[in-house]
């Protein structure tokens, strides 16, 4: 049986707690836009997609040897952004600051612990860490981008430490994705 699934690393509760107030407060003032759910919030590091589930042990027993050869990573997470850009916007993301070099090397390690896998070979472009909070579907139909250009001069959401690598899967729903978490790996050795 295949797993649709993927590799992510998680928010602090804290920081999710400001995200989350955030968007509670945006919400209203926009139209068109599809925000995230909190339990939908997560920094995606590789998506594997239709994964057979022997070969999602495969890629467990390779996250827990990558895992304990890392060591936590410490992020700042503040900014509001858009992709591609605010003057045609697909995406709201919350960004990430810190030691994005570390995240980075992860990412690609990552990344080369699943290449020889049968597993979704993306195409390469460069790593823009983020957390996504909105999709807008339609742009020419939506408002309030302004708003959100405004409030994200001053969106300070907070610091955590990147101390856990989540292998998730992802069911697809006519509500949205559903996430469930599979396996955790600690960074560093237990």
């Amino acid at each position: 049986m295949k797993v649709r699934s993927f590799i992510a690393v998680d928010p602090s509760p804290e920081v999710m707690a400001k995200i989350v107030e955030a968007i509670r407060k945006l919400e209203p003032q926009t139209r068109g836009f599809r925000w995230v759910h909190p339990e939908g919030i997560h920094l995606t590091l590789r998506f594997l997609g239709e994964v057979e589930e022997e070969v999602l042990e495969t890629i467990s027993q390779r996250l827990e040897q990558l895992a304990q050869s890392k060591e936590p990573i410490s992020l700042t997470v503040s900014g509001i952004g858009f992709f591609p850009d605010p003057s045609r916007p697909r995406v709201v993301w919350v960004g990430l600051q810190g030691e994005l070099d570390r995240l980075e090397r992860l990412q690609r390690e990552i990344h080369e612990a699943v290449r020889d896998l049968p597993v979704h070979q993306e195409k390469e472009r460069g790593f823009a860490p983020h957390l996504t909070i909105a999709r807008i579907p339609d742009f020419h139909r939506a408002s309030g981008i302004a708003r959100i250009l405004e409030a994200a001069k001053s969106a300070e959401f907070g610091d955590f430490r990147v101390a856990t690598l989540i292998l998730y899967k992802s069911r697809l729903t006519p509500q949205g994705a559903r996430y469930t978490k599979l396996k955790e790996f600690k960074l560093g050795r237990t």
